[in-house]
């Protein structure tokens, strides 16, 4: 699991300012999970007589930004929701309870760039049987969660603005996911084959004739 937290504020509160110029406030967040996932493979080699399952368990990928919400496997093999209890990520600019004076412009802006790029493949399952066998194999999915929860705002409360040249607000969220996700494998099926046990113990020879020189 990738998961990133944390707020970025920028405020102004219970406060008096006098400015000639401009009064900018600025906060901005950018994170970047970049995650690549891969399930083992799995390889069985068996003679003789036998019954046999195999079973190969999920690529799982969880890539989080703000929130907490997820998908896992339980120990029986189910798909299931689980949470971290977590909020969402919030950026944000505030004045607050405040007197602002200013001779230009109030400048107020919030930034969210947040970027999940995920890529995650199941793996593969390899048999090499001799002799008698019955076979049941079966390779689970790929199970991916990529979320990107935020709070963007940008306010102005109780507060008494005078400006020469007005107010911006821009609040801004520029998120971005970009997933790739292998899509499951068909499920292997293996008829049974029935082959004489035990098998000869030689087999025939084989001759191998190599010439060279000009053609």
């Amino acid at each position: 699991m990738n998961a990133i937290y944390g707020d970025t504020h920028a405020a102004i509160m219970d406060s008096g300012v006098t400015a000639a110029g401009d009064v900018d406030l600025d906060a901005t967040n950018v994170s970047i999970i970049d995650a690549e996932v891969r399930a083992l493979s799995a390889s069985v080699a068996i003679s003789g007589s036998a019954g046999i399952g195999v079973a190969l368990g999920a690529s799982i990928a969880t890539n989080l930004i703000g929130g907490g919400t997820y998908r896992d496997i339980d120990a029986n093999g189910n798909v299931t929701t689980a949470s971290l209890d977590k909020e969402a990520l919030r950026v944000s600019t505030l004045v607050e309870d405040s007197t602002i004076n200013t001779g230009g412009r109030l400048e107020m802006t919030t930034l969210s760039q947040q970027t999940i790029l995920s890529d995650a493949q199941v793996a593969t399952v390899s048999l090499s049987l001799g002799a008698s066998f019955a076979v049941a194999a079966s390779a689970a999915g790929t199970f991916a969660t990529n979320a990107i929860e935020t709070d963007v705002s940008s306010n102005i409360l109780r507060s008494a603005v005078q400006t020469a040249l007005g107010v911006d607000m821009d609040a801004h969220d520029r998120s971005i996911i970009d997933a790739r996700q292998a899509p499951p494998p068909s499920r292997p099926r293996f008829h049974p084959l029935a082959l004489p046990s035990p098998l000869p113990a030689r087999l025939p020879p084989t001759r191998r004739t190599t010439t060279s020189g000009p053609p």
